[in-house]
């Protein structure tokens, strides 16, 4: 059976080399634009304390909570070492340096919150109103996401049997073997021996079989400057390589047979935690409901389908397995859902306003 190895390109415009218009910045404003218009349908076909005039402004505050927590929920969750990390370059901050990539998705969902707080104590609303209007079109804005990661080739699946007919082959498995399983890096000697032959690899390298397996062989090596050495230059292989897959490089692809076929786990979590999320925040809120019961909903749905999605997906680079055998993306989702619960048990108990 043949199996599809992933080269699509991350830009959907590049201007000149790793610079353009990316997939996944599309993702953002595609979901901007949805949730603008959904929340001024669900204005105009019902009650809320928001008025249309203000939707674009609410939205603005949202996609700045949206950045702002996606990005210091993933150093906080996920890359800690980031908030000491600095260098002599723009953004010298390792926590700015957006471009090398870095999102979590529950600390966007935790900054819409924060988002949304700011803007019922500037525009004297109803929190928990806001919340909701957030909560029902954030479901396609995570689909968008989703779908923006399977084009980037990140946050792949785990492995699945050769026979399974939807199963991906992700080039940026790459960054794992050189982290995790350095030795498997010899399996790449052949194609950067042609790479080097043909003249598409390394301007000014050129590498033979041998030459690249003393390489990986010094990624162990006790002495940090050879090591380190090491993994520079074979990044930067790993590199040309993957660039090479995005342009479909038959020789690349041929060669890059030797990777794990995968499940394509963003495609199911996009269709989880994304469209079917949504769906049934939709028709629940097909009549009116106690502020703060959408949100509930919404938390308790996604992190449900979280916690599925995860299943089929292989933990972030450098953060492995948790405890239990779990992912920290599923114990996030579990404490997310203790959070849902009380959002519910509070709209109901409280009997709050119903809209």
């Amino acid at each position: 059976m043949s199996v599809y190895t992933h080269s699509l390109s991350p830009f959907f415009i590049e201007v000149s080399q790793g610079i353009g218009l990316r997939w996944y910045g599309l993702s953002y404003i595609a979901a901007f634009i949805f949730a603008t218009f959904i929340i001024k349908w669900k204005i105009k076909n019902s009650e809320s304390l928001l008025k249309i005039k203000d939707v674009s402004d609410f939205v603005y505050f949202a996609a700045f909570g949206i950045l702002i927590g996606g990005r210091l929920g993933y150093c906080l969750f996920y890359a800690p070492h980031l908030f000491l990390q600095w260098s002599p370059s723009f953004p010298f901050w390792g926590i700015l340096e957006l471009h090398k990539g870095g999102m979590a998705s529950h600390g966007g969902l935790l900054g819409v919150i924060a988002a949304c707080y700011f803007y019922a104590k500037k525009k004297q609303l109803n929190f928990l109103h806001l919340v909701d209007l957030a909560s029902l079109s954030a479901g396609v804005g995570l689909f968008f996401g989703r779908l923006a990661n399977f084009i980037n080739g990140e946050l792949y699946g785990r492995a699945c049997v050769e026979a399974c007919y939807f199963g991906v082959r992700f080039p940026q498995e790459l960054y794992r073997w050189l982290q995790e399983m350095p030795s498997k890096l010899n399996l790449l000697a052949p194609l950067v021996e042609k790479m080097s032959n043909d003249n598409i690899g390394i301007p000014g390298q050129k590498i033979t079989a041998e030459i690249w397996n003393s390489l990986v062989a010094e990624l162990t090596s006790q002495s940090a400057s050879i090591s380190s050495s090491a993994q520079y230059k074979i990044s930067l292989w790993i590199n040309k390589i993957i660039t090479l897959s995005e342009s479909s490089n038959p020789l690349v692809i041929q060669h890059l047979s030797i990777l794990t076929v995968r499940y394509p786990s963003q495609i199911f979590q996009a269709l989880l935690e994304g469209l079917l999320v949504f769906i049934l925040c939709f028709f629940i809120w097909k009549k009116p409901r106690p502020v703060g019961f959408i949100t509930g909903c919404f938390g308790l749905f996604y992190s449900i389908a979280r916690i599925i999605g995860e299943a089929y997906r292989m933990p972030d680079l450098g953060v492995g397995f948790q405890w239990l055998g779990l992912t920290r993306g599923q114990w996030l989702s579990i404490a997310f859902i203790a959070i849902s619960l009380t959002f519910l048990l509070f709209s109901i108990r409280t009997k709050q306003k119903t809209l």
